[in-house]
């Protein structure tokens, strides 16, 4: 069984940081104040999907993406047109392909319409973050990354929309 977005919950952050000056800033060096995370519970099923504060990823050195590459990604992006509104470039294309490459590594399978749902608002959450037109043209990054963190005992999968 699939993740819902409609089980979706939001914990902002209290001071979010102000966009820094974006002239020379090299691409991938500034992150979004969030991120999602949707894991997956004890061989069970998809527990709800948060979106949390940024914060680094706590691996211990026996993580399974560490020892056999069990992860993958799927680059999307969010960008400002010239009306100014936040756009995504063909976001349902990233979520099928994201589908197709965890079915692939034989991880639990989700409904690529769900994950099309949680990553629209998570976009819309961060949407103060997106540059204007001109700017550094987009949110972009590994939206989803799905990694294995723990194996064989007990996989524990993530989700993270960084």
């Amino acid at each position: 069984m699939s993740f819902q977005a409609r089980c979706l919950t939001v914990q902002r952050v209290t001071n979010p940081p102000p966009l820094p000056p974006l002239k020379g800033v090299k691409f991938g060096s500034i992150f979004t104040p969030h991120m999602v995370k949707i894991e997956w519970q004890s061989l069970a099923k998809w527990g709800n999907p948060r979106i949390v504060p940024f914060e680094n990823l706590s691996l211990p050195p026996q993580t399974a993406c560490l020892h056999y590459a069990l992860e993958c990604f799927e680059g999307l992006k969010a960008y400002r047109d010239a009306a100014g509104r936040v756009r995504l470039f063909r976001p349902e294309r990233n979520c099928a392909r994201m589908l197709e490459s965890t079915t692939r590594l034989c991880f639990p399978k989700f409904d690529p319409n769900e994950l099309l749902k949680i990553v629209e608002e998570f976009v819309k959450v961060e949407r103060t973050t997106c540059p204007p037109n001109g700017g550094i043209p987009s949110i972009c990054g590994r939206l989803p990354l799905l990694l294995a963190t723990l194996f064989p005992s007990s996989l524990r999968i993530r989700f993270c929309c960084l």
